[in-house]
């Protein structure tokens, strides 16, 4: 969606843990490096 690791934990940290969030590995060509692959627990 566009968003930066920065912005996506600033939006999720109220609501969820983040168990993870890493630069996703199976990204196709054109979006490696700008894909994040997350796993969130509710809090």
């Amino acid at each position: 969606f566009g968003g930066s690791k920065e912005e996506y934990l600033e939006y999720f940290n109220p609501w969820f843990h983040v168990k993870t969030m890493e630069d996703a590995y199976n990204s196709i060509k054109p979006r490696i490096g700008s894909e994040l692959f997350f796993i969130l627990n509710k809090l």
